[in-house]
């Protein structure tokens, strides 16, 4: 029963910084990019860039 609960416990932690880092990762995305098309530049919102694959 104790190595469940200190395996709870890891996990629980694991979770936690995981979540911490996904929002520091979304906090610093851009809220403008440039695009070069043609030559000419463009400052946009990101989520006017389709995909490109």
């Amino acid at each position: 029963m104790v190595f469940y609960s200190i395996g709870e416990w890891f996990q629980g932690a694991a979770v936690d910084k995981a979540k911490r880092s996904i929002k520091a990762l979304l906090d610093i995305r851009p809220d403008k990019v440039t695009v070069i098309k043609d030559g000419k530049t463009a400052v946009v919102d990101p989520k006017e860039i389709k995909r490109m694959t």
